[in-house]
């Protein structure tokens, strides 16, 4: 009962407060049976309708779109002479109703009236645009109406220019142009045609057979791809020639490059194969541009260049020797002027004497532990030659104390094989089954027993052909 008391005051509190509110904002209700009324004359003229003209109830003619732009196509020295073409497409709100005519007419007086809105460009004179019809018929039942604006392209123009043409309706009185499109507007510019290519370099590697010093292509195919941001309505080829103003690769090895025609396209692929990997001995670079053939096949230069370098690379047999242990001497020459270091930074074991190795005297010697070496790695016996040199033989004479069951042998980070030997006495052979043209070798992967250790070497000879 208490809790329905309350409730009932609280209430009536409230509405006590609403109509005193009411009373002190003097907010009234009064009945309008006034069947006059009117829009706000600011409403009407925020709406986009009135502003531009528009009016429902009316017949009303618009561009879809009252300007447009005729660049004036250039690429390189090129003549470029093709017709363009655009279409004004004219819109009415309603059906036509009856018969009547549109005309479009070059109108040089409302250049002072545009000229702001185009402050960059200046009047364009009347025969750099010409209409298929100037005058269109539209019949009863139609929407739109179409005049089609032609240019010559000039390759040489170099102005900014623009023609105005006035827009009048013809044979009915009733129809109204919808502010904006009382005049079309066609710009013309110069423009040049821009010619990409997708690759600035490609690097292909030539392999040398080791052995019998042959070269060939790792991949010899190559392909470009050429686009550009306009097609040329022409007669035209593209084609890729040495750009002779560079180092150039020795001749042929591009082999015969065939034009591709790029008549009306926008993207070109030039293949070819390279040939003649014997001639490359030293890194180089075959320079090439990019150039225009014109129907007549004169050429016309573009700018656009690219390159293909080339590796030569060494490629060496696997697995392509034998250990062995033999007192005899190998057959072939003696191979002289021979350095090196040792190769692992990280041993911290007992390493010395290099030299001896290759000093001739059989009986000094250097001596390396392997078992030493920080994070698992190994000791490496690293040998550099004067010059390139036909190796077929390796001989190393270790202490009998220290001897060894393996040997891995290993140019640059490309291992050759394996070498492994049954017996502790007499010199260690090491023969490759042909000679192998070699300007380092490393030797590395000692073990005794498996295991890694200390080894010590009294001479190591190398051998020719």
């Amino acid at each position: 009962m208490k809790t329905h008391i309350l409730r009932t005051t609280v209430l009536s509190l409230l509405c006590v407060g609403f109509f005193n509110s009411c009373n002190k904002d003097e907010i009234t209700v009064e009945k309008n049976n006034s069947t006059a009324w009117e829009i706000d004359k600011k409403i009407i003229e925020d709406d986009i309708r009135n502003r531009i003209g528009y009016d429902p109830r009316e017949q009303q003619v618009y561009f879809h779109k009252s300007e447009t732009d005729f660049p004036m196509f250039s690429l390189s020295t090129l003549t470029i002479s093709n017709e363009n073409r655009v279409s004004a497409i004219l819109n009415f709100t309603n059906k036509v109703e009856k018969e009547l005519k549109a005309s479009l007419v070059y109108d040089p007086t409302l250049y002072e009236s545009l000229k702001e809105q185009y402050p960059d460009y200046e009047l364009g004179t009347e025969d750099l645009v010409s209409l298929t019809q100037a005058e269109v018929t539209v019949t009863p039942g139609s929407k739109t109406a179409n005049f089609e604006l032609l240019t010559q392209n000039r390759s040489d123009f170099d102005k900014q220019v623009i023609l105005p043409f006035s827009l009048k309706i013809i044979g009915d009185d009733s129809v109204k142009i919808l502010k904006g499109s009382e005049f079309f507007v066609v710009k013309i510019f110069p423009k040049e045609i821009t010619l990409k290519i997708n690759h600035p370099h490609i690097n292909k590697t030539v392999n040398i057979d080791a052995v019998t010093g042959e070269a060939s292509f790792q991949n010899p195919n190559v392909s470009f791809t050429i686009t550009s941001d306009k097609g040329i309505p022409q007669d035209i080829s593209l084609g890729l020639v040495r750009d002779e103003g560079a180092i150039i690769a020795p001749e042929g090895i591009e082999g015969t490059i065939e034009k591709v025609t790029f008549k009306d396209l926008t993207e070109a692929e030039i293949s070819f194969e390279l040939q003649n990997a014997n001639s490359i001995t030293r890194r180089t670079v075959l320079p090439l541009k990019v150039v225009i053939y014109g129907a007549d096949g004169k050429e016309y230069p573009t700018g656009l260049k690219t390159s293909i370098r080339l590796y030569p690379e060494i490629v060496y047999p696997k697995d392509f020797l034998v250990g062995s242990n033999s007192m005899e001497i190998p057959s072939g020459t003696k191979i002289s002027g021979i350095s090196g270091p040792f190769g692992s930074y990280l041993n911290v074991g007992n390493r010395e004497g290099f030299e001896k190795m290759s000093d001739g005297n059989e009986n000094t010697f250097g001596s390396f532990s392997n078992d030493n070496v920080m994070w698992g790695g190994d000791e490496e016996l690293r040998f550099n030659f004067v010059a390139n040199k036909k190796v077929k033989t390796i001989r190393l004479k270790m202490d009998p104390s220290t001897p060894t069951d393996k040997i891995v042998i290993n140019v640059g980070r490309e291992r050759m094989g394996t070498a492994t030997f049954s017996s502790t006495d007499n010199w260690y052979v090491i023969t490759f089954k042909s000679a192998v043209s070699l300007s380092n070798l490393t030797l590395h992967g000692f073990t005794r027993g498996g295991q890694k250790s200390y080894f010590r070497i009294y001479e190591i000879e190398f051998y020719g052909e």
